[in-house]
């Protein structure tokens, strides 16, 4: 019994452990490394009729603003034969991006369909793309092959679509999706249809050219991106005060990582509104659009940022909802988005001192709202509910306790920097400053030693240099070494000396001779002295001079 009961537990663990890996690895989204596209069009004479305007020359242009500059693309246009207009190259900088639209531009249009020999001539390039690339193609056509020998020669025929399945057997086992757009046929053939599905890519039938542009994007998107990902809804406008007459556009859409939807095969916007509930209760709505037309404040037509106008008609309070209902790749998807509320003034007057006046107007209508005692009290209520849960910009909502944290780091901020420039001037200050001249009379030579350079409160000066003193002279009858030392009035009685006098000065100038040396000041030897700014000294051979106008605070010796 017990050897049924281990046999039956390490069936189970058996089990867990071959699907948990299995369930983990459906769940994990595979991420490519960029695109390679394969842009295989039809340029046969049929394109003419379907497509007169070439707006399949445009469409693919705006489908190269999708792709960045390290994605793969090449071109291919078939005809009675089929042609490489661009190899597999990278999409690069705009000076190649120039090039690639040129090259685009020279898809023709006349001959026959040669369906097969744009395909294999796409299988070749994609074959050429650097690995972790996400390899796929988008074929426009307008119809299946139709080249003259093919329609007088069934077995011909046969053997062409014979060697059609085998390249299409090789796109699947590859997994090297093909996106089939039928362009103007009202009945869908089945031939682009049947390479979609077997190759795990799209098919649509367009019957209106002005429209390739949404599906060329719309596809590019949607393969740019892991199929798991989901479109998100952003919205941007601006909370402010306006005047009536006033004019500005709400601005919103959905979009996949950095790239804008727009509506197409996978997006369809039914309902999407902007909102309005005016002063006196009216509602209105304003429909958004992607039109770049001056009605809507548009700024770009087909670039997937959606704008809606607000007129500002009436003064008061106003609040503004986003509606949208639609469904991406057939789900729903729904947004009821209440952006927030905008205050609208009267309209300044107009004339002379008309601006004045106007607003003079609203002060005093304030100033009488404010005197009326029972409305302030109203007015502070109304303003702790509204900014109970902290304070709104833009559209953006902060709470109260993040902006205290801000306070309190600004403040911290503040007090550091108050601190770091305070020790700067203090160490800057205790620092000697000016210069020491000196001469040597019985030479007629002179010369000029920069103290402040040093950035110290005390310089060691010598004619030897063991001493490793800051400043080392040329010894000339003996030797000598003194400190000019920097004195704060704070440490004043921490030195004994008897000429020691700040008269009034924050800092004084002390000489100070090492053992062995001594100075002459007013032809008095003396051990130390007190300096200031233009004092003379005389030290061995040597005369200083002091030139510091810190030091310039006279004394009575």
């Amino acid at each position: 019994m017990l050897t049924k009961w281990r046999i039956l537990l390490n069936l189970l663990f058996l089990t867990f452990a071959v699907l948990i890996p299995y369930a983990s690895a459906q769940e994990v989204s595979i991420v490519s490394k960029g695109l390679a596209v394969a842009l295989v069009i039809d340029s046969s004479a049929s394109m003419k009729d379907n497509d007169p305007e070439t707006v399949r020359i445009e469409a693919a242009k705006r489908a190269i603003d999708l792709l960045s500059n390290s994605d793969q693309i090449c071109i291919i246009q078939f005809a009675d034969e089929a042609a490489v207009l661009l190899p597999l190259r990278k999409v690069g900088g705009e000076s190649s991006r120039n090039e690639i639209l040129s090259t685009i531009n020279n898809i023709g249009n006349k001959g026959y369909t040669d369906l097969k020999g744009g395909l294999e001539k796409a299988l070749i390039e994609l074959s050429k793309a650097e690995t972790g690339k996400k390899k796929i193609v988008l074929l426009l056509s307008d119809g299946e092959p139709d080249l003259p020998y093919l329609l007088q020669n069934s077995k011909s025929m046969a053997k062409y679509m014979a060697e059609l399945d085998k390249d299409i057997d090789l796109f699947k086992n590859q997994r090297l999706s093909v996106h089939c757009i039928a362009l103007g046929i009202t009945e869908t053939p089945s031939l682009l249809r049947n390479i979609a599905q077997k190759t795990g890519g799209e098919y649509f039938l367009v019957t209106d050219p002005n429209e390739l542009v949404y599906f060329f994007k719309s596809i590019l998107i949607t393969n740019k991106y892991p199929a798991i990902d989901q479109p998100s809804f952003f919205y941007d406008y601006k909370l402010n005060n306006y005047s009536v007459g006033d004019r500005f556009p709400v601005r919103a859409g959905f979009k996949i990582g950095t790239d804008n939807l727009v509506p197409g095969p996978h997006l369809n916007l039914e309902h999407f509104i902007l909102k309005i509930i005016l002063p006196d209760k009216r509602t209105i709505t304003v429909p958004f659009k992607d039109d770049g037309g001056s009605s809507s404040l548009d700024q770009k037509k087909d670039d997937g940022v959606f704008s809606a106008c607000v007129d500002c008609t009436q003064t008061g309070e106003s609040t503004l909802y986003i509606q949208v209902k639609g469904t991406y790749k057939g789900k729903a998807i729904a947004e009821n988005r209440k952006l927030g509320k905008i205050t609208v003034e009267p309209e300044l007057q107009k004339g002379k001192f008309g601006a004045f006046k106007s607003v003079a107007a609203m002060i005093t209508n304030n100033l009488l709202n404010r005197l009326d005692q029972r409305k302030i009290s109203e007015n502070i209520l109304l303003l702790a509910a509204k900014y109970k849960d902290g304070i709104i910009i833009k559209q953006y909502a902060i709470s109260w306790h993040k902006l205290l944290i801000a306070l309190i780091l600004i403040i911290i901020i503040s007090i550091a920097a108050f601190t770091i420039r305070y020790i700067r001037v203090k160490i800057h200050a205790y620092q000697i400053k000016g210069t020491l001249n000196y001469k040597i009379p019985t030479e007629s030579s002179s010369g000029i030693l920069n103290l402040e350079q040093l950035g110290k409160k005390e310089v060691l000066i010598a004619t030897e240099n063991d001493l490793g003193a800051d400043f080392v002279l040329p010894k000339k009858n003996r030797n000598f070494a003194f400190k000019l030392i920097k004195i704060n009035r704070s440490k004043k009685n921490k030195i004994a000396i008897k000429e020691f006098n700040l008269n009034g000065a924050k800092f004084c100038y002390l000489v100070i001779c090492l053992p062995g040396t001594y100075l002459l000041y007013n032809k008095r030897p003396k051990s130390r002295q007190q300096i200031v700014h233009g004092d003379y000294f005389t030290i061995g051979d040597y005369v200083f001079e002091l030139n510091c106008p810190e030091a310039s605070e006279h004394y009575e010796h």
